[in-house]
């Protein structure tokens, strides 16, 4: 067991993604190195602080209730949270959260893993403000992007969507749903989802992905109309890669659960 939790927690320290413990009353008790780096700490500065010095006095206010809602409920799945880092920028994150309790229900540890998502972010306000389509702003995107047009067919995809999805753009351009994507499980789902968000002109949701190689990736999708002047131009979807966040809070939580038990 001490041998199983040694690997666990290495594979956290050297994870891609930030992940943190904090104890209920706040406490920092672990975090990572790539959570320490995205805050402009270091490990040891952080270790014993109160979380709130993550956050600015406005960015409290929605964390306090996510953390609340995290002692309740136990979990909560991909939010989009704001962080402040130690020289006072701040920067947009996709959390999830995880409580481990005790026998009687009573929250040990939470957990907490995130992704800095401020390329996206960047991107998508860029794109809000041309006039016209620019393929360019999406091409260096380190993030999966792909275009729609009105009817929802494939007007664009970006390179970063390719190395992921496996799927090039001339298998996809004027593609319309179902994409080749889409695991035929949550087909409807999916479906609804879209039809949703295009006539909202907003929308997000994570989704499970089926690549060309037949592997599986989980997906938050980021869903934007674009207008100038009133007028329809297309809509951007914006994709967060989220299979290794996933995989690194499923880590978390085995890790806590052995903690506990010993």
């Amino acid at each position: 067991a001490a041998e199983e939790l040694r690997i666990f927690k290495a594979i956290s320290d050297r994870a891609g993604y930030g992940a943190g413990i904090i104890i209920p009353e706040g406490e920092l008790i672990y975090v990572n190195e790539s959570f320490a780096e995205m805050h402009g700490y270091t490990i040891k500065e952080l270790i014993g602080k109160h979380f709130s010095i993550l956050h600015s006095k406005a960015q409290m206010r929605p964390v306090e209730r996510f953390r609340k809602k995290l002692m309740q409920e136990g979990s909560y799945v991909t939010e989009e949270v704001w962080h402040k880092k130690k020289d006072g920028t701040v920067f947009p994150a996709l959390m999830t959260g995880t409580a481990i309790k005790d026998d009687m229900g009573k929250p040990l540890y939470l957990s907490a893993t995130l992704i800095d998502i401020t390329e996206s972010k960047r991107v998508e306000i860029a794109l809000r403000q041309s006039e016209e389509f620019n393929s360019s702003l999406l091409t260096n995107s380190p993030n999966p992007i792909l275009v729609l047009n009105a009817d929802a067919s494939i007007r664009y995809v970006n390179p970063a969507l390719e190395k992921l999805t496996g799927f090039s753009p001339a298998e996809l351009i004027g593609s319309k749903p179902p994409y080749p994507w889409w695991i035929e499980e949550t087909r409807k789902e999916l479906s609804k989802r879209l039809v949703q968000a295009m006539r909202r002109g907003t929308g997000r949701y994570e989704s499970s992905c089926r690549k060309k190689n037949g592997e599986r990736c989980w997906v938050e999708k980021i869903f934007k109309t674009v207008k100038v002047n009133g007028e329809f131009k297309y809509h951007l979807v914006n994709w967060v890669d989220l299979t290794e966040q996933k995989r690194l809070k499923t880590n978390l939580e085995f890790y806590l659960s052995q903690v506990t038990r010993t």
